[in-house]
């Protein structure tokens, strides 16, 4: 065997061990990107970065009111055992998510999506 059989044969079962450890995309996704790909965009380049309110704002500490509520009712949602239950949490949850300012959290949301497309150049 020669010194490039060696390396070849090497570089090959390095190759081999470490692909056994790569998780492959299911074949849908893979063609999603070739599809998205031919447009030269992903749906995250149409504005949905920098939505979040700035933190120390009103609507910010909203914010994170709002997503700790929903938080402390997943786990209700969740394990509900009937639909009743999963009512009754989500409609508390609900609840409370609005009276801690879902509205106002909402608008600077937009605002912020609106500016995000602008600096994309998206209208």
């Amino acid at each position: 065997m020669n010194l490039e059989t060696m390396v070849t044969t090497k570089m090959a079962s390095k190759k081999k061990r470490s692909l056994s450890k790569v998780a492959l995309a299911p074949q849908s996704y893979t063609d999603y990107l070739l599809d998205v790909g031919k447009y030269g965009v992903d749906v995250w380049d149409l504005g949905l970065d920098n939505l979040d309110p700035d933190p120390d704002s009103n609507e910010g500490v909203a914010y994170a009111k709002i997503k700790n509520i929903w938080n402390k009712y997943l786990g209700q949602m969740i394990l509900a055992e009937n639909d009743e239950e999963f009512d009754a949490a989500y409609e508390a949850a609900m609840k409370e998510i609005q009276d801690a300012g879902l509205e106002q959290v909402r608008a600077v949301m937009t605002e912020n999506h609106k500016k995000d497309l602008e600096r994309k150049g998206i209208k």
